[in-house]
């Protein structure tokens, strides 16, 4: 019997507000591309707080991923998701990468790894089947869980490194911004001081970098890049990435949100307007003089390395 292909996951990894989500949303315009939103938080946002898919129906009502969660692990079969969330916690993050990116690791460790990933390797087939897709677009971001994605039977992972100045970044963070996926209470997005922003901003770069190897293929693309000409910047991407679509339906720079199945992420999903793809450049005329100062001396190897002025004036 013949070995099932590869299931291919093209994966956003950034730090968060780096415009993961829009890139989420203009490569799920492509065809044979599916948009799944940040699928790291399915289990606990999605399916236990019942946040608001992208189509505007809470996740646990979603048509669409209950059809997934039929498809991936049988009607009525699925693993509870406050375990899924316990065992995700117990494999996920930095400081565990080391280890679930290493040649050697615990006992404990290493059996959680495998139940993980094994759910993993269903979950994404599934997304695939019940889309109808060849690709699954997931950007969680951190490259933590990219790293587990990577290490699951039977999927091809493929890395797009998504990277924005660090001063941006900072700014973003600063400001307030409700979340409109919760829709019994009013919560808004969190924010961090652009000391820690820019802290978190290097860890999760440098670590991006090191899940590469990991990946099929991977590519860095820069939030300007792709937000100055959206069609040929991800033309190229998806060229690095070994990956063929049409991404003609961008050359205007303007993205019909339409309803997806998102889990997760920026409020820009759940809207309906067609939006104009361009760059946030706020944070250049409101970013204080001292966080500028400060972001530009913790970040500034790596805003060199990706090609960003250290002079962030103009």
């Amino acid at each position: 019997m013949t070995a099932p292909a590869p299931q291919r996951v093209l994966y956003v990894g950034s730090w968060s507000r780096s415009g993961s989500t829009l890139l989420d949303l203009m490569l799920g315009r492509i065809p044979a591309f599916v948009s799944a939103g940040e699928v790291r938080f399915l289990w606990d946002r999605g399916l236990i707080e019942g946040q608001l898919c992208g189509c505007g129906v809470p996740v646990p009502r979603c048509p669409f991923w209950g059809a997934v969660l039929n498809q991936a692990f049988g009607p009525g079969a699925g693993p509870d998701p406050a375990d899924m969330v316990a065992l995700r916690d117990r494999v996920d993050g930095l400081g565990r990468l080391p280890l679930t990116a290493g040649p050697w690791r615990p006992a404990g460790l290493g059996r959680d790894l495998r139940a993980f990933q094994a759910v993993l390797a269903r979950l994404y087939r599934a997304i695939a089947a019940v889309a109808g897709a060849a690709v699954v677009v997931d950007s969680s971001k951190y490259a933590a869980y990219g790293r587990l994605v990577a290490g699951a039977p039977g999927l091809d992972l493929r890395l797009v490194h998504l990277v924005r100045d660090s001063r941006a970044v900072a700014y973003s963070w600063t400001r307030t911004k409700r979340l409109r996926e919760v829709a019994d209470e009013e919560r808004y997005m969190p924010v961090l001081p652009a000391w820690r922003s820019a802290a978190f901003w290097n860890l999760e770069n440098v670590a991006l970098e090191l899940v590469r190897p990991a990946a099929t293929r991977s590519a860095v693309l820069r939030y300007d890049e792709l937000t100055a000409q959206p069609a040929e910047a991800l033309r190229l991407t998806l060229e690095r990435l070994d990956l063929s679509g049409d991404t003609g339906g961008l050359a205007a720079g303007r993205l019909s949100v339409q309803p997806n199945h998102t889990v997760a992420g920026n409020p820009l999903r759940l809207g309906r307007d067609e939006i104009s793809i361009r760059a946030d450049v706020e944070w250049k005329d409101r970013l204080s003089r001292g966080d500028r100062r400060t972001v530009t001396a913790l970040t500034w190897p790596l805003l060199l390395r990706y090609g960003f002025p250290i002079r962030s004036g103009s």
